[in-house]
């Protein structure tokens, strides 16, 4: 009794949900905003890529969760290992996962994932399971809304591209000579409109919404005219070296800097073949 009375004393001193949202958010930060491409390519690779991967996410989720609860060490090194484990499914038994399930696989991979954090929030820190869905009765305290505004912001920019791409990757199977990509302009300036979409919608002013692609509109016609600048130059200087050497591609070529398919690129994009 006693026990869990003090029990119930800490959890409320520090939040129903804090110790979750503390796993939680150091969980995001090194499945995705500590995982590279390097890494991404390495967990593919085998164990070593796989035990950095999870080193990172270890240490990120001791980072954030240090002193959290009573055994939180073991606790957290326990969820090191079942990363570990989670990710190694992809690795070594569904290796050639064909892309239009990559994002229920996504899905499903996150999913064990919180359950993890989940488990070790209600066994492993003995908060009661019904302490975790039970409508507050009261605001997210300080801690809470910085944690769970933190989780929202890597949600926004580094969770989102991941499904982005996975969803682009099934929308192109079967095309020939495409290679799913997302610029990284592109990448910077969705992060940007959804994190400007979310606060707008916070404080109410859902009406100025649209204004959120200012910033993408403006940038794009910079960059369109900045790319015509760039095209004008390349003609005129190929146009130059062509008159300077009576048309003689290579040694044209060889004056620009550039190889023969190049200068074939070059003539065929600016009309002069």
């Amino acid at each position: 009794m006693g026990r869990h009375a003090t029990h119930g004393v800490h959890t409320q001193g520090i939040g129903r949900m804090i110790i979750f949202l503390r796993l939680l958010l150091g969980h995001l930060v090194g499945d995705f905003a500590l995982q590279t491409g390097k890494v991404a390519r390495g967990k593919l690779g085998g164990w070593r890529g796989l035990l950095i991967h999870a080193g990172l996410v270890t240490f990120s989720m001791l980072c954030f969760g240090a002193g959290a609860f009573a055994g939180w060490l073991p606790c957290i090194l326990a969820l090191g290992v079942a990363h570990l484990l989670i990710d190694s499914v992809r690795t070594f038994l569904v290796r050639g996962l064909p892309p239009q399930r990559g994002l229920l696989y996504l899905a499903a991979d996150q999913t064990a994932h919180i359950l993890t954090l989940l488990a070790t929030t209600v066994w492993g820190a003995q908060v009661p399971w019904h302490d975790l869905w039970r409508p507050p009765q009261f605001a997210l305290n300080v801690s809470e809304g910085q944690l769970l505004g933190l989780s929202c912001l890597i949600l926004l920019v580094w969770v989102e591209p991941v499904v982005e791409m996975e969803i682009l990757r099934a929308m192109t199977v079967g095309i020939p000579a495409v290679r799913p990509t997302i610029h990284p302009v592109d990448r910077i300036l969705g992060a940007l409109e959804r994190l400007l979409l979310l606060n707008l919608l916070l404080i109410g002013f859902v009406g100025l919404a649209p204004l959120v692609l200012v910033p993408r509109l403006v940038i794009y016609r910079t960059l369109g005219n900045l790319r015509q600048v760039r095209d004008d130059a390349e003609k005129d200087a190929v146009l130059r070296v062509l008159g300077r050497v009576n048309g003689n591609l290579s040694k044209a070529a060889e004056l620009l800097g550039v190889s023969r398919p190049t200068l074939y690129d070059l003539m065929h994009r600016f009309g002069l073949r």
